[in-house]
């Protein structure tokens, strides 16, 4: 049964859809601002989820969406879910214009065809990982100013956009390394590490369906450098372990890190519990995954690709 409700996340208009799911315990709702349909325990929607900050509220979002880009028509939030939202990292500013870009091209019907932005404003916001429609628009100028979009007017509050050619190309891209089932592993490559790699880091990845490329591991005739870039670009995401020895920083897995988010490829952090200390400033504010024993990591770092990137292939 359908009726007019609110989104359990935002408050803004949505359909609420009741059925006999864990008896009565589970609510779906279809909301343009969260992007599409979810599931969410009544428990949460009731108690905690008009709680939230705002920005909690838009990594959800982002949650949620990449769930559907993984097949997950329905997705769920449930206590799990929420905590992940909780301790989790905001897109960056760039990745977010890009998640824009992919629904404007979503939204077009045949190529050289606008989209009025301001007439889906809701489901943008969601795209985007936006709290105020200013960041769609924000969002919106960036993408021209990379020639990604072209802006037909400038008829306020947002711009009519449509994707360029560059953008298409772009996007083209971004979809080959999704369909990537390869994850890139960048640590310190000692073999009082193997035990991390062997029991945690590999089994994590391989338990959330995706094949580990350990580049000393890999087979190649070419300088290492280069099999390095050749293997990052063929990945679909990084793990980064910045453990480091008695000698300092593990100075090319910062550099392998810098690399692939500039490919805007996701990366999944790790450090060893007590070593926290030891990140670099410019990499602390990213979300890191704690370790005690190696094998610790392989659960909490399967659970997290699951959440960020959704499961491969392989699983």
């Amino acid at each position: 049964m359908s009726l007019d409700s609110r989104c359990a996340i935002w408050g803004t208009p949505a359909r609420e859809i009741r059925g006999d799911i864990a008896a009565g315990r589970i609510t779906v709702y279809d909301s343009p601002r969260a992007g599409g349909s979810y599931s969410m325990e009544l428990i949460i929607a009731d108690r905690e989820a008009p709680y939230l900050a705002d920005d909690v509220k838009a990594r959800m979002t982002t949650y949620l969406i990449r769930s559907r880009e993984h097949g997950n028509v329905i997705p769920h939030i449930g206590k799990r879910e929420l905590e992940e939202a909780q301790r989790a990292v905001s897109t960056s500013v760039h990745d977010r214009a890009l998640s824009l870009l992919s629904y404007i091209a979503k939204e077009t019907g045949r190529v050289g065809e606008s989209v009025k932005l301001q007439s889906v404003t809701d489901s943008a916001m969601a795209w985007s990982e936006s709290t105020h429609v200013s960041e769609v628009e924000y969002l919106a100028n960036y993408l021209k100013s990379l020639g990604l979009v072209l802006s037909l007017s400038n008829v306020r509050p947002i711009k009519l956009c449509t994707v360029s050619v560059e953008g298409f190309s772009h996007l083209e891209k971004l979809r080959h390394a999704a369909r990537s089932n390869q994850a890139f592993v960048a640590m310190w490559f000692d073999h009082s590490m193997d035990d991390l790699y062997d029991e945690g880091i590999k089994l994590g990845i391989e338990d959330a369906g995706y094949v580990a490329c350990r580049i000393d591991q890999t087979p190649n005739i070419n300088r290492i450098d280069d099999a390095i870039i050749r293997e990052i670009r063929r990945s679909r995401f990084m793990v980064a372990d910045f453990t480091q020895g008695d000698d300092g920083n593990r100075g090319s897995v910062y550099y392998e890190a810098g690399f692939a988010r500039g490919l805007g490829l996701p990366v999944i952090s790790t450090c060893q519990e007590y070593q926290f200390s030891t990140l670099a400033f410019d990499t602390r504010q990213f979300l890191h995954i704690s370790w005690s024993e190696p094998a610790d990591l392989r659960t909490p770092l399967a659970n997290m690709i699951g959440a960020v990137i959704g499961d491969g292939t392989h699983a």
